[in-house]
């Protein structure tokens, strides 16, 4: 699970690198009938969203998918450091791939 935090430009498009899903031996895993989710949360142990994450996924049989906000989304956010997450699942198959900090920044500038 990759923990480099998230810096998300408030009222801006954000979409992060590409991110592998890859199983125990670095194969990668097919991802062919999942669906992507995500969230920025006020603690690492909940509460309301902050923020809510599109995950699309990208290339489905290399199991390639991204983390996306919309503008509108991060819109009238004030900076501040948050907790988040984005996985995909397939009932009952959930692969978390990215939890920690989640840094929303005023664009051009800091927290």
């Amino acid at each position: 699970m990759d923990e480099t935090p998230l810096v998300v430009p408030i009222g801006a498009q954000f979409e992060s690198d590409t991110y592998q899903l890859l199983d125990e031996s670095g194969v990668a895993i097919p991802l062919t009938g999942f669906t992507g989710r995500g969230e920025a949360l006020p603690t690492a142990t909940g509460g309301t969203a902050v923020l809510t994450f599109e995950v699309p996924i990208v290339d489905a049989a290399n199991g390639k998918v991204r983390i996306r906000a919309l503008a509108a989304a991060s819109s009238g956010l004030s900076p501040k450091v948050v907790w988040g997450y984005a996985e995909v699942y397939s009932a009952p198959t959930v692969y978390r791939f990215f939890s920690g900090r989640v840094e929303l920044r005023a664009k051009g500038g800091a927290v």
